[in-house]
């Protein structure tokens, strides 16, 4: 599909809305008012909306895809974006010479080659060009953590796996697929024009089928986005696929994915931290003068009677300190 084609309604919208916040929000507020895309279908499956949280992963991968668009230099998204089209939609005849015949406008020519029966299959130059085009396309694809070839590409996280497979420019639409997923196995065949396996492979850990899914770049790729049964790191995709480097992973998470209780450790580290590049209190150190200000001027303190000054105890280790002379009696 080419998405230039939808340009002027985007635009405005987009003009409609000013800003991206507002056009960002137009976008979802249809998709929840005039489409099943926020409606969560039933564990026993059903016709309408995702299994629970596939809508998300769905936004996310469209956002990974052009995001990994925008990296690439310039000239490449330009060859990428602007496929060589077949010879018979590029051929002008010009002639000096009028003509009642009407087959000697560059026009008819034009009209009649396009035609099944007249149409000239693509040059030689062409066909490769063709052929470069997709593995620049091929070169877009998300391989962190993972491998990458002309054929096809994987990426990782510690829970799931995002795979890019390419198909055939005559695959269109989901009609003309076939796809299995399955908990230790992955077949992807066409049926446009009899069955042909694209991939047939056996996968390297288990996955959980029904949290996965897959989706379809008509002419360029299909995508899988595959979850994880066990929170690891593969070191391959399929059986009989060369294995990775382990020690070449970035093993990092992201930190949305920690449980809630780490999260605020590493907040508070994080927080702390920047306290003391301030030179102000950290979380406990702030803890423990709120204890010494309540007991500051109470009955028997070596401050009674002198203004609140943290300054003047030591804190050593989140304990306090007391300068010689100045300790509480016990």
């Amino acid at each position: 599909m080419d998405n230039s084609q939808n340009d002027p309604a985007f635009e405005a919208v987009l003009r409609n809305a000013g800003t991206i916040d507002p056009f960002l929000d137009a976008f979802f507020s249809f998709l929840a008012r005039r489409t099943d895309f926020f409606v969560v279908s039933p564990p026993e499956g059903g016709k309408v909306g995702f299994p629970p949280g596939i809508a998300a992963k769905l936004i996310i991968s469209k956002f990974k895809k052009w995001q990994d668009f925008c990296t690439v230099p310039p000239k490449i998204k330009e060859e990428v974006a602007l496929p060589v089209p077949p010879v018979a939609q590029t051929i002008t005849v010009e002639s000096s010479n009028k003509s009642s015949n009407p087959l000697s406008t560059p026009a008819a020519v034009t009209k009649q080659l396009k035609k099944p029966n007249l149409q000239k299959a693509p040059s030689k130059v062409a066909q490769k060009k063709t052929e470069k085009d997709s593995e620049k396309s091929s070169n877009l694809w998300n391989s962190h953590n993972g491998r990458q070839s002309d054929k096809y590409a994987w990426s990782q996280s510690i829970k799931d796996l995002d795979v890019n497979i390419a198909i055939d420019k005559t695959i269109k639409t989901k009609r003309d697929l076939k796809v299995e997923i399955l908990t230790k196995r992955v077949r992807i065949t066409t049926i446009s024009n009899g069955e042909t396996e694209v991939v047939d492979w056996v996968l390297a850990d288990p996955i959980i089928k029904d949290e996965s899914y897959w989706s379809l770049y008509p002419g360029e790729s299909v995508f899988l986005s595959l979850q994880k049964v066990k929170e690891k790191w593969w070191d391959h995709l399929f059986e009989g696929e060369e294995r990775i480097d382990r020690n070449k992973i970035e093993a990092v998470r992201p930190m949305e994915e920690l449980p809630d209780d780490e999260q605020v450790k590493i907040q508070e580290v994080v927080w702390n931290q920047e306290q003391k590049l301030k030179g102000l209190p950290t979380s406990e150190e702030a803890k423990l003068h709120k204890l010494m200000e309540k007991a500051w001027d109470v009955e028997g303190s070596p401050f009674k009677g002198q203004p609140f000054d943290p300054s003047l105890v030591h804190l050593a280790n989140n304990t306090i300190d007391f300068p010689p002379g100045a300790q509480p009696p016990l």
